[in-house]
């Protein structure tokens, strides 16, 4: 089977897919999840200069050394445009897209342009001594979660999100890029007006050409409250994918 790398969002790190990757090694496919510089275990890691740029370059470093020839690469909410991204470079590893209540970025469009009203939560921080400007997260039920075990899990876990992530424009044109199958999965039950509106026009965009769409049951963090049924969609994609 083609090797699954699974793309967090906004916020999130490799962490956040721990209830779904076990469920999909058990049906035989390997899961890479890794996490985005900045982010998660690697927030440490942050610096003044950290964007999307950073992020694609994270998920094409592992492909290349990981020599990886068809992945399907799962880009969830921020984590759309960072696939976009990855594909605009090595398109000949990518055998699909798959975006999960994700963000498809038109060319020269960045995240402020699809929510605007992320600028509000903007403030500083210092990490290694200097000063990064970020975005600090929201609180888990922002993300459709109500289970008080998961939103204690969550907390901890919900890091600030660097403020030039969201301000980088996305440079989409790439031939190569725009032959990849790509699929896109609206979650059921939206939670915001921004994420509303920002995942409802994605899906209505996801049409003719090589573009696939469904709707899944479950909140924005499907892989925290409807990883069953993630997992299972995500098995079938693989092994359409072929």
């Amino acid at each position: 089977m083609n090797d699954l790398i699974l793309v967090h969002g906004a916020y999130h790190g490799g962490w956040c897919w721990q209830k779904v990757a076990p469920l999909i090694r058990r049906g035989g496919c390997e899961v890479i999840t890794p996490t985005l510089t900045g982010l998660g275990e690697r927030s440490h890691l942050m610096s003044p200069e950290t964007d999307c740029s950073t992020h694609v370059t994270d998920i094409v470093q592992l492909l290349n050394f990981e020599n990886l020839q068809r992945a399907v690469l799962v880009g969830h909410s921020y984590g759309g445009m960072v696939i976009s991204g990855v594909a605009e470079i090595v398109p000949e590893r990518i055998a699909r897209l798959v975006y999960l209540d994700a963000m498809v970025p038109l060319d020269g469009q960045c995240v402020f342009d699809i929510l605007p009203g992320a600028k509000s939560r903007g403030s500083e921080i210092t990490v290694s001594g200097r000063t990064v400007k970020v975005i600090a997260p929201p609180d888990p039920h922002a993300f459709g979660v109500t289970d008080p075990a998961d939103i204690a899990w969550m907390k901890p876990r919900l890091t600030p999100m660097p403020w030039r992530c969201y301000a980088e424009p996305m440079k989409i044109s790439s031939a190569g890029a725009a032959r990849i199958p790509r699929a896109y999965l609206l979650c059921s039950a939206q939670s915001g007006d921004e994420l509303k509106q920002s995942h409802g026009s994605a899906f209505e965009r996801a049409q003719g050409g090589h573009w696939s769409r469904q709707i899944i049951a479950g909140t924005h963090d499907i892989m925290v409250t409807h990883p069953n049924e993630l997992a299972r969609k995500l098995m079938e994609i693989v092994k359409e994918t072929g």
